[in-house]
């Protein structure tokens, strides 16, 4: 993390669950409570609870 922006860096592996999907991929920057969040590298993504 960076102190002075309170920005959250990785470049490795992530996997972000969320109510409705599983976000997987590689590379993260996100703020310090990940409320925004960007991957870097998407591959792949798992969603449920949707409309048929």
């Amino acid at each position: 993390m960076e102190e002075a922006t309170g920005r959250v860096y990785t470049t490795g592996p992530v996997r972000i669950r969320t109510p409705r999907e599983v976000l997987m991929g590689e590379g993260l920057e996100a703020n310090r409570d990940l409320s925004q969040y960007r991957i870097l590298k998407l591959k792949g993504n798992v969603r449920w609870g949707g409309r048929s």
